[in-house]
C-alpha cells in the first residue's frame, strides 16, 4: 500500500480551539489600519493642496491650460505605468498562488500555519509599492510621451540607419523607456514569483531545507523567463538604433566598429533572444534541456559578440588604419554636429591685417570707438553697490550690457536693477517686514560704457531714487527679479515700503494684476499649508483684497511654467515704454541628436540647441510672455502643439521690446566652443587636429589671474557693412600658439539678426593674441613703473577685460586700468591701454591713447593754474593754455583734425609766451 499523505499532519494541533476574535492582536491591527489611514489622508491633503495652489498660480498667469495638460498627462502616465506593472506582478502571483493551492498538502499545512506562508497583506503591500514605483517612473516621463504623440519631422535623414531625425528625438526615447521598464518589471516579477514559490514550498516541508519544485511551477517560471527573453530581444532592437550615440570611435556617433561589429552582434542577439523565448515557452512540452542549451549559447554570445568582438575589431582592425576606416564616420560627425549647433550657418570671410591706425580710420570709425567698453562689468558692479545702493537693504545682483538710442546716438550702456536684498538687518527681520512691508526693489542705474566723470567714476544716464536721467522710468518698482525669492503679500493693512526720501520713507500700494487674491479662508488655509506658515491665516493685516506673490525669482518662475525649455543664465533688464521688463533667452535642447558632439557645462548637457524662444517678465506685475523666435525649429513646433496657449508669435512683441533682443551669450559660448574644432570640415585635417583653435587667455583683476577671454558685446561696423551694429565677438588663437587666427561675430540688429561670420586671418600674417598683448604691457618700462608706483602708494591696480576691436585692416586692443585704494571700495578708471601692431600706449583717456598709437602728437598737460598765485598776466596765459588744451582734446574726440591742429597751435603759442614771461632776466 502507498504512504498515507495525511499521516504526518498533527490533527490535535489543527483541531485545537483558536483564540477569540477580539484579542489584543485585533486591537493592534486596528491601530495599524487607523494609522495608515491617517497617513494616507495627510499625504492626500498635501497632494491636493499642492494641485490647488499650483492651479491658482498658473491661472493667475493665464496658463491654466498648460498646467492641466501637464497634470492630465502625468496622471494618465502614472495610472498606465501602475496598471501595467500591477498586471505583470499580479498575474504572476495569481498563477503562482493557484499552483500552490493545487498542491495535495496545501490545505492542511496552511491551516496549521494559520494562513499562507507569506501573509496576504505583505503581498498586497509589495504589489502596490512595486506598481506605484513604476507609475511614478512613467509620470516622470510625461514630456517624453507628449513629444512622441506630437512629433514633428526634421526633414533630415540620419546617414547610417536611414531613419528620420525626428525618430531619434521623439520616438526612440519612448522605445528605450518601454524596453528598460519591461525588462525591469519582468525581472522583478520573476524574482518575486521565485521567492513566493520558494517560501511556500519550503513551508510544505516544514522549512527543513528540502524543496521539491512541482512541474507547474517550473513551467510558470519558464514562461516568465520567455517573456524576459522577448523583452531582451526588444532591448537589442532599441540598442541597435542607439549606436548613433556611441563613444567608441574617434568622433561621437557610430564608428566603423559599431556599424560592422556591434550592430551585427545586436541583430544576432535579437534572433538568439527570440529563439530562447520560444524554447522557454516550450518547456512544458520539450523540457528544460533545449532552453538550457540556448541560454548558454545566449550568454556566450552576449559576452563575446556583444562586448568582446566589437572591441577586438576596434583594436586590431580599426586602430592600425584608423583614418581610412573612420573617414566616413568622421564626415558624419562633422556634418551632424554642425547642423545640431547651427555651425553650418557660419560664413567664413578672410580678414587681411596690415594697415596702420590713421586719423582717417579713427574718424571713419568714430561710432565704434565712441562705444568701446571702458567700464568692465565687474568693477562697475562694485561702483553701483558703493555709490547707488542708497540704503543697505538694496543691492545690485548683476550688470547687463545693452544698447539704446540716446539723443539721436546709438549708445552701448551698462545697467543694473536695484533689487531688495533677502538679508534684512536682524532688528528688522520680522515676518511682517519680510512678507508685507519690504516687498520690492526700486529702479535701475545706467551709464554709457565709455564715459568717465571727473573722479574716475561712470557718468550716469540714470541714477538715484526716484530714478532721474535721460530715459523715463514710469514704473520703477521691481517685484520680480534675479534676487527675489520669498513670497510677499500686497494690498494689506500694513504700509508697503516704496523708497527712502531724506529722513523719511515713501509708502505705496500695489496696483498690478499679478498674484493671487486671498479672498477666502480656503485659499488662506491652502497657502498657509503650502508654505508651512500659519501667519498667512492668522495675520490681521490680510484682507479679501490682499494678493500673494510667489515664485518671484524669474528663473524659478520660468522653470515652473516651462521645464522643457533651457533658460539662459543671464537675464537682462530693459526699459520699454517706461516699464522695467526682464528678457530671458530660452533654448530648445536635446540629448538625442544622432552623431553630434555633446556640449557639457556644470549646468547643461546637450547635443542639439536652438534659441527658439524669447521670454519677457514684467518686473512689476510678473506677467510672462513666451515669444516664438525660431518657428522653423521642430522642437518648438512640438511644444506649440502640446501647449497652444503658451506661445505667441514674435511679431506680436512690442517694438520697444524687439529693439533689445540680442544674440544670446549662452548659445554663442556653446557655438564658439564647438566651432574651434568643427570649423575643420576636411576629415584628414580634423583627425590630425591640424588647425585646432583655442579660446585665448588674458590677465584680469588686481591679482592678474589668467582667465579665458569671454565673449563680449560691441557696437561696431563689420567689414563691408554700411553702418555700426550691436555684435557679439569671440577671438580665437591657434592651439599651442598664442597668435590670434580668427574672430567670430554674431549680429543682433535686424534685419541681420542671427547672422554669424568668422573672420580668418591669413596664415602668413602674425596677429598678436590677447596674452601676448598682456605680456607687452607688463614689459613696457613706463607702464610697469606706473603700476609699481601705484601699488607702492597703497592702491590695487585692477586690469579690466582686454577687448579686441577689429577696425578696417587694423586690430585694436583696449584694456582699461582701474585703481582701488586698499582701504577703499570704489574702483576708479584711471588709465586706458591701447595697442595696435607694434605700438603701445597708456594714457588718461581712450582718445589720447588712440592718438598716441596713431602717431598723432598729444598735447602735454599744461602747468597747474592753482596756488601758489601768479601775476595776472601769467594767470591769463595759463588759462589760455588750459583752454587750448581742452579744446584740442575735444576736437580730437570729434575727429576734427583741422580744429585739432589749430588748438595745438594756440597751445604752443600760449606755452611759448609762458616760457618767455618766466625766463630769468
Amino acid at each position: 500500500m502507498g504512504r498515507d499523505p495525511f499521516s504526518e499532519i498533527d490533527w490535535d494541533r489543527l483541531t485545537r480551539p483558536r483564540p477569540p476574535a477580539g484579542g489584543p492582536g485585533c486591537g493592534f491591527g486596528l491601530l495599524i489600519w487607523v494609522g495608515a489611514g491617517l497617513i494616507g489622508l495627510f499625504v492626500l491633503g498635501l497632494v491636493l493642496t499642492e494641485i490647488y495652489v499650483e492651479y491658482l498660480w498658473f491661472d493667475s498667469l493665464g496658463f491654466s491650460s498648460v498646467y492641466i495638460t501637464r497634470l492630465r498627462t502625468q496622471v494618465l502616465a502614472f495610472l498606465g505605468g501602475s496598471l501595467a506593472a500591477a498586471i505583470i506582478f499580479g498575474l504572476n502571483l495569481l498563477v503562482a498562488s493557484r499552483v500552490i493551492r493545487r498542491r495535495p498538502r496545501f490545505g492542511g499545512v496552511f491551516r496549521e500555519m494559520g494562513g499562507p506562508a507569506i501573509p496576504r497583506p505583505v503581498i498586497g503591500v509589495a504589489l502596490a509599492a512595486g506598481s506605484l514605483v513604476f507609475g511614478g517612473l512613467a509620470a516622470g516621463r510625461w514630456l517624453t510621451f507628449l513629444q512622441w504623440v506630437n512629433a514633428e519631422p526634421f526633414g533630415l535623414t540620419e546617414p547610417i540607419l536611414g531613419q528620420e531625425i525626428g525618430f531619434y528625438l521623439f520616438s526612440l526615447p519612448v522605445l528605450r523607456f518601454g524596453a528598460s521598464s519591461l525588462i525591469a518589471a519582468v525581472i522583478i516579477a520573476l524574482i518575486g514569483t521565485g521567492v513566493y514559490y520558494l517560501v511556500s514550498l519550503s513551508a510544505e516541508e516544514g522549512f527543513s531545507g528540502k524543496v521539491v519544485v512541482p512541474g507547474a511551477a517550473v513551467a510558470h517560471l519558464a514562461v516568465v523567463g520567455g517573456v524576459l527573453a522577448l523583452a531582451l530581444a526588444a532591448n537589442y532592437v532599441v540598442a541597435g538604433y542607439e549606436i548613433v550615440y556611441s563613444t567608441r570611435g574617434v568622433v561621437p556617433g557610430a564608428s566603423y566598429a559599431d556599424v560592422n561589429a556591434q550592430l551585427p552582434a545586436f541583430r544576432a542577439l535579437t534572433g538568439l533572444s527570440l529563439l530562447l523565448a520560444l524554447s522557454l515557452f516550450a518547456v512544458p512540452l520539450a523540457g528544460l534541456r533545449p532552453a538550457a542549451v540556448l541560454a548558454g549559447i545566449w550568454v556566450a554570445a552576449a559576452v563575446l559578440g556583444g562586448a568582446l568582438y566589437p572591441n577586438l575589431v576596434q583594436q586590431f582592425e580599426v586602430r592600425p588604419t584608423e583614418l581610412a576606416r573612420e573617414r566616413p564616420y568622421i564626415e558624419n560627425a562633422i556634418r551632424m554636429t554642425r547642423l545640431a549647433f547651427g555651425l553650418d550657418r557660419i560664413r567664413e570671410v578672410p580678414y587681411e591685417v596690415g594697415g596702420q591706425l590713421t586719423p582717417t580710420i579713427i574718424q571713419q570709425n568714430r561710432p565704434t570707438l565712441d562705444n568701446v567698453r571702458l567700464w568692465d562689468w565687474r568693477p562697475t558692479l562694485t561702483v553701483y553697490q558703493q555709490v547707488q545702493s542708497i540704503r543697505p537693504y538694496y543691492e545690485f545682483v548683476d550688470v547687463d550690457i545693452d544698447r539704446y538710442v540716446i539723443d539721436g546716438r546709438y549708445r552701448q550702456v551698462l545697467l543694473s536693477a536695484r533689487e531688495l536684498t533677502d538679508q534684512l538687518p536682524a532688528q528688522a527681520d520680522t515676518w511682517q517686514n519680510r512678507h508685507l512691508v519690504f516687498t520690492h526693489g526700486y529702479g535701475v542705474v545706467m551709464n554709457p560704457v565709455n564715459e568717465v566723470g571727473p573722479e574716475g567714476l561712470p557718468r550716469f544716464f540714470i541714477k538715484d531714487i526716484p530714478p532721474t536721467g535721460v530715459i523715463r522710468v514710469e514704473r520703477p518698482e521691481i517685484y520680480h527679479g534675479e534676487r527675489t525669492r520669498n513670497y510677499v503679500i500686497v494690498n494689506t493693512l500694513a504700509s508697503e515700503f516704496d523708497y527712502p526720501r531724506g529722513d523719511e520713507n515713501v509708502y505705496a500700494t500695489y496696483t498690478g494684476r499679478g498674484g493671487i487674491r486671498l479672498d477666502s479662508w480656503v485659499r488662506r488655509l491652502a497657502f498657509s499649508w503650502f508654505f508651512g506658515d500659519p501667519n498667512i491665516i492668522l495675520s490681521n493685516f490680510i484682507t479679501d483684497q490682499s494678493r500673494i506673490l510667489f515664485r518671484r525669482n524669474i528663473q524659478e518662475r520660468l522653470q515652473a511654467i516651462a521645464p522643457f525649455l533651457t533658460f539662459d543664465s543671464d537675464p537682462y533688464i530693459v526699459i520699454a515704454d517706461g516699464r522695467l521688463v526682464w528678457i530671458i533667452d530660452a533654448y530648445t535642447t536635446s540629448t538625442y541628436f544622432p552623431h553630434a558632439q555633446f556640449y557639457r557645462t556644470q549646468t547643461a548637457n546637450f547635443n542639439y540647441i536652438r534659441n527658439s524662444v524669447k521670454v519677457t517678465v514684467d518686473a512689476y506685475d510678473g506677467t510672462v510672455t513666451f515669444y516664438v523666435f525660431d518657428p522653423q525649429d521642430p522642437l518648438i513646433r512640438v511644444y506649440q502643439k502640446v501647449f497652444p496657449d503658451l506661445f505667441v508669435p514674435v511679431d506680436r512683441a512690442p517694438a520697444s521690446i524687439r529693439a533689445h533682443f540680442r544674440y544670446p551669450e549662452g548659445l554663442f559660448r556653446a557655438q564658439a566652443e564647438l566651432y574651434r574644432v568643427y570649423h575643420m570640415t576636411d576629415p584628414t585635417v580634423f583627425y590630425n587636429r591640424e588647425d585646432l583653435w583655442e579660446i585665448p587667455k588674458e590677465l584680469f583683476g588686481a591679482r592678474r589671474e589668467v582667465v579665458d577671454v569671454e565673449p563680449y558685446y560691441v557696437i561696431m561696423r563689420l567689414p563691408g557693412e554700411p553702418r555700426e551694429e550691436f555684435v557679439l565677438i569671440q577671438p580665437f588663437v591657434a592651439a599651442r600658439r598664442p597668435n590670434m587666427v580668427a574672430w567670430l561675430a554674431a549680429r543682433s540688429d535686424p534685419p541681420a539678426y542671427g547672422d554669424m561670420v568668422v573672420y580668418k586671418f591669413s596664415k602668413e600674417t602674425i596677429v598678436f593674441g590677447p596674452i601676448q598683448i598682456e605680456a607687452r604691457i607688463d614689459q613696457d618700462p613706463q607702464i610697469s613703473a606706473q603700476f609699481t608706483l601705484w601699488s607702492q602708494a597703497g592702491s590695487d591696480v585692477i586690469r579690466g577685460n582686454l577687448l579686441v576691436i577689429p577696425i578696417d585692416r587694423s586690430v585694436i586692443y583696449v584694456e582699461p586700468v582701474y585703481l582701488q585704494a586698499e582701504r577703499g571700495q570704489i574702483p576708479e578708471l584711471k588709465r586706458v591701454v591701447v595697442a595696435v601692431g607694434d605700438r603701445l600706449a597708456m594714457e588718461a583717456s581712450l582718445e589720447e591713447a588712440l592718438a598716441r598709437v596713431a602717431g598723432i602728437a598729444v598735447p602735454a598737460q599744461p602747468p597747474p593754474t592753482g596756488p601758489p598765485p601768479v601775476p595776472g598776466s601769467l594767470a591769463d596765459l595759463a588759462r589760455q593754455a588750459k583752454e587750448a588744451y581742452d579744446r584740442a582734446l575735444e576736437r580730437l574726440r570729434q575727429g576734427d583734425w583741422a580744429g585739432y591742429g589749430e588748438a595745438l597751435k594756440d597751445l604752443e603759442a600760449a606755452l611759448n609766451r609762458l616760457v618767455q614771461e618766466t625766463a630769468p632776466r
